[in-house]
């Protein structure tokens, strides 16, 4: 990874028109952490930067990038706060997943 990285943290709805017939979990969120990268990667890239896509769905599946950020930073603080690693996943995962449903909640409410 570069010293400095560019995130662009975006959470997309499972449910949409543009969607197939067929659902399959997790692929509103890997398409748009595809598209992300596509969008953003190159320009980072020539100013410097590194560039990370982070997306999830409203239900709470993770694009594989997502979870390897979340993994990373429970691993930090497993190692900084010399927490277990059950507690550094479990404080992280919950945060994220509390910030994700708070974001949904605001959207149905405006």
């Amino acid at each position: 990874d570069q010293p400095r990285t560019c995130v662009d943290i975006t959470v997309v709805s499972p449910i949409q028109s543009s969607m197939p017939v067929r659902f399959v979990v997790g692929s509103a969120a890997c398409k748009a952490e595809n598209k992300k990268y596509k969008k953003h990667e190159d320009a980072c890239a020539s100013s410097g930067y590194g560039f990370r896509a982070f997306a999830v769905d409203a239900f709470g599946v993770m694009a594989p990038d997502a979870l390897s950020m979340l993994t990373r930073l429970a691993s930090l603080l497993q190692v900084s706060k010399m927490y277990p690693e059950y507690l550094a996943r479990q404080l992280v995962f919950r945060r994220i997943s509390f910030a994700i449903q708070l974001g949904v909640a605001r959207q149905l409410l405006s």
